[in-house]
């Protein structure tokens, strides 16, 4: 009877959950449809900026790494190059799968935050409200350029975290390794971005001294736990 009663319940949940994840489903439609007239600019004349990533990624592509040596071959990260030297080699459209990641970052923040807004009607409005944010429809989105991972990678870092904070004290502790797992290999993608990511730092500094401060508490009382034992 347990047995029947646990698999009813999982069906009820499962049979809520359809409503939520359709609606997910659509506003992502939506949003790669908006995108798809959408124009790619790449400013050739931006020796330093949209040109220097291009060139660097065709060097990349071709097995010459950064290319020749030059004032500005160190001028800026390595991390978007590559980005678009996998697109080319995979041919996968820029602006499309730009918007795909951006659409994952999103997925993964509502997840992040499921357990503390149990409300799907307000979880599906922070999804609409993070995804079609303006910020990825402006024109540093459409150029050929770095700053259009940025939201991107900031916010699967900052969901990564979420896990780490909101899944310290369960017994599942999957998804606190995957948090951890998570933000470990994100975050030099976005480090060596751009030369001031290191303002995500004081972001990492802030979950980590959360859950030491937690660590120290749940040890203390242990301690005084055994002490009144003994």
């Amino acid at each position: 009877l347990k047995l029947l009663l646990r698999g009813c319940k999982m069906k009820k949940e499962i049979l809520k959950l359809i409503p939520f994840l359709l609606c997910i489903v659509i506003l992502l439609i939506i949003r790669h449809y908006l995108i798809l007239e959408m124009p790619v600019f790449a400013y050739i004349d931006y020796i330093s900026d949209d040109e220097l990533m291009v060139e660097q990624a065709y060097n990349i592509k071709n097995g010459n790494w950064l290319g020749r040596y030059g004032y500005n071959t160190l001028l800026k990260g390595p991390v978007f190059p590559i980005y678009l030297a996998l697109l080319s080699i995979l041919k996968m459209p820029y602006l499309l799968t730009t918007t795909a990641i951006f659409a994952l970052a999103c997925c993964l923040f509502i997840y992040s935050i499921k357990d503390i807004v149990k409300n799907k009607i307000v979880l599906l409005i922070i999804f609409a409200l993070t995804l079609f944010n303006p910020i990825m429809y402006s024109i540093d989105f459409q150029r050929v350029y770095r700053n259009s991972l940025v939201p991107s990678l900031a916010l699967m870092i900052i969901s990564f975290l979420n896990l780490v904070l909101l899944n310290r004290n369960k017994d599942k502790l999957w998804k606190y390794v995957l948090g951890i797992v998570g933000a470990s290999l994100v975050l030099p993608f976005f480090y060596y971005l751009r030369e001031d990511s290191i303002w995500i730092i004081p972001i990492f500094i802030f979950y980590a001294i959360i859950v030491a401060i937690n660590i120290v508490s749940k040890s203390i009382k242990k301690h005084e736990i055994k002490l009144n034992d003994v």
